[in-house]
């Protein structure tokens, strides 16, 4: 099973930048990307287990819309 990290970013483009500096590194993680408060609320809310481990990573936009970070 691949390493996973956690992206939580709202713009494309900056996911793109992420996305290449993983990859252009060499670097085979599992990345999930999740752009709303909404769905990073019930990510973080939810245990890990085999079909969604703990992420090794978590890259977090502190300027996401609504987004409280003291949550996280």
């Amino acid at each position: 099973m691949k390493a996973q990290i956690v992206l939580v970013e709202d713009n494309p483009g900056d996911v793109i930048l992420v996305k290449e500096a993983l990859y252009s590194r060499g670097l085979r993680v599992d990345l999930c990307v999740i752009d709303t408060e909404g769905q990073a609320d019930e990510f973080f809310s939810t245990p890990g287990d085999n079909e969604h481990p703990c992420p090794i990573l978590v890259l977090l936009d502190l300027n996401l819309p609504e987004l409280e970070p003291e949550k996280f």
